[in-house]
């Protein structure tokens, strides 16, 4: 299915989606991925429901903000939001190639 800028797997069933992590990071910006993805490393335990890429179980985890129970797969870079949870989640400004170059030149320069 599509959505902002990307597509997504819908389940037919429940219509949660898994979204992987670059199609997070188009929607929200870098900060809220790198929350999620650690999140997901530090503080997740072995979930009960199986990706729909790998079918290997995901692991449970909690979004601080907004505060969401999400369950990710680091073998498919996915993170599963069920109905109406990734309309949640905060838009933000990923950076362009342009900007993350000029930034790159002014810490170069100091």
């Amino acid at each position: 299915q599509r959505q902002r800028e990307g597509l997504f797997y819908l389940c037919p069933t429940c219509h949660g989606r898994a979204v992987t992590f670059p199609q997070i990071r188009r929607v929200t910006g870098d900060a809220y991925i790198t929350g999620l993805i650690r999140q997901l490393r530090r503080d997740s335990q072995p979930g009960r429901h199986p990706c729909p890429f790998c079918a290997q179980p995901m692991r449970e985890f909690h979004s601080a903000h907004p505060p969401l129970e999400l369950d990710g797969c680091f073998r498919c870079s996915a993170v599963w939001f069920d109905t109406h949870e990734f309309d949640s989640v905060p838009p933000g400004a990923s950076e362009s190639e342009h900007t993350i170059r000029l930034r790159g030149i002014e810490s170069m320069a100091t």
